[in-house]
Formats: C-alpha cells, sequence, structure tokens
C-alpha cells in the first residue's frame, strides 16, 4: 500500500538509489572443450557490483593463473547471497520460494557468512 503523502515520483527515485548487481552467474572454462565451445566454469567466477552499499573499486579474491579456480578470498554462492539480499532488506534465512512445489533458498539452507570486506 503506498503512502498518500508520497509523490509518486519518490518511487523511481528511491529505486535508483538501491544496490545495483550485474554479473555472471558462472565463468567460462579458460579451455576450449573439443569442437563444441567451452563449458561453464564453477570454480572461479567474477561479479561486477555497483552502488547501494558496496565498496566502490574494491577487488576482492583471485583465480589461478588460467582463470579456472578461484584461490584467494573464496566466496561461495552461498556467501554472495548472504551479503547481498540483506542490502534488499532481505534476510537470506527467512527468504523462501516455491520450486516444484518444494520450498527452496537461495542459500539452501547453508550457513551464508555476510562478506563484510566488500561492503562500504
Amino acid at each position: 500500500m503506498s503512502n498518500p503523502t508520497e509523490p509518486q515520483s519518490f518511487r523511481p527515485i528511491v529505486a535508483m538509489c538501491r544496490p545495483i548487481h550485474f554479473g555472471v552467474q558462472y565463468e567460462i572454462n579458460p579451455w576450449m572443450e573439443g569442437n563444441i565451445g567451452r563449458d561453464h566454469n564453477t570454480y572461479g567466477f567474477s561479479m561486477w557490483l555497483a552502488g547501494g552499499g558496496f565498496k566502490g573499486g574494491h577487488v576482492h579474491g583471485a583465480t589461478d593463473e588460467w582463470g579456472h579456480r578461484a584461490v584467494e578470498n573464496v566466496v561461495n554462492h552461498y556467501d554472495y547471497h548472504a551479503t547481498l539480499l540483506p542490502l534488499f532488506g532481505l534476510d537470506h534465512t527467512r527468504l523462501s520460494y516455491k520450486r516444484a512445489a518444494q520450498e527452496q533458498t537461495l542459500t539452501d539452507g547453508q550457513p551464508g557468512k555476510i562478506v563484510k570486506k566488500i561492503l562500504a
């Protein structure tokens, strides 16, 4: 329900102040898979984050020399979701959704840790 004293123009302004998330779920392997192209790589991936509580100009972690595996300051997807969701006002331990008639969570019941080093 909207606030009758709140001008309609506030909503898009507030939306622009929210965290912006742009990224890829998985990077692509740094080598060819025969003649079929390159497969997804779940061991090292990148995220570009801006605004709304993220530290500007920060690089967190590194992969090996091939770009295949994360080797420094590793953040798994449970930790990533536990860090991102509170910036949208959501509690990762309580957020759930139905998929195939089953209750699911983004952290899959895992103990995701907030990565404070990437937050402003």
